[in-house]
This record gives structure tokens, sequence and C-alpha cells, in this order.
């Protein structure tokens, strides 16, 4: 995904804007049981001269909230380090991104899905960086995925 349909900084480290994104959903059908689980490559570029930034692994978990036979609505708990280097050698804060991610998915009869979501990230762990717990950044978007 190259732009959010809605995109806010709040309060903590300064961004410099959307990053660039993949983002993967998968259903994985069990009997009556369905798992789903869901990626995303995003970045966090702070806006800083002296300061790099990058995350680290994101671990998280995808719960079906309801689901019929056009329409699954997901919400996802994910939380990714937040790791800074001062001019790209010195180790600097280090902050925990925490993200709350709601999906409306619809089927559509092309064989594709529908997703619109709706994200909130809170930086927390880091307060030299204004990462108190706050809410960070809201996002939205919607696309179409292809079954792959």
């Amino acid at each position: 995904m190259t732009q959010p349909d809605d995109w806010s900084f709040n309060k903590g480290p300064v961004v410099k804007g959307w990053s660039p994104s993949n983002y993967v959903l998968c259903f994985h059908q069990k009997g009556n049981a369905p798992e789903v689980s869901f990626s995303t490559t995003a970045e966090y570029p702070v806006i800083s001269e002296w300061v790099v930034s990058h995350t680290g692994d994101e671990s998280g978990q995808t719960q079906i909230l309801f689901s019929s036979d056009d329409l699954v609505i997901l919400k996802t708990l994910s939380r990714v380090p937040l790791h800074m280097k001062i001019l790209g050698l010195l180790p600097g804060p280090t902050g925990m991104i925490s993200s709350e991610a709601n999906f409306h998915c619809t089927y559509l009869p092309t064989d594709k899905l529908r997703v619109e979501a709706s994200v909130v990230r809170r930086c927390s762990d880091a307060h030299t960086i204004d990462c108190d717990g706050n809410v960070w950044i809201r996002e939205s978007w919607h696309r179409e995925f292809t079954r792959q």
C-alpha cells in the first residue's frame, strides 16, 4: 500500500509521514474453526538528522470478532520494538510500538476480499522521545486483496 485514506500523527517521536507498507492477510480453514493471521512491513521513519530508526520483529495475534458468508470482522493486537541509533552508530532510545487494528473484510464475487482498516498505534517506554503510551499514529485505509 502506498498511501492510506487518512493518517494523523499525535504525540511521540516526530515521523516523516506514511511509509509504503506491505500487508498480508491469511485465512486458514480448519474444519469449523478458521485461523487468521495478519502481518505488515510497516516502517516508522522519525524526523532527525542525527537519529536513525528501525523496528524489530512484530509479534501479535488476530481474533475473528464476527463471521458470515461474505463478511469477517477482525481485530489484531501487535507489538514491535522501535530502536534508534544516534549518528547511525551509537545506541539511542528504544521504545515499544503497540498497535490495535480493526478490519472489516467483505468477500467480493470476483474472488477478492475488500478490506477496510482502522489502526491506532501507541509508542511507549521511551520518555526522552515522548513515547509515554499515548496515541501516536491513527490511520485508516481500504484495499482489495487477491487470493494467492
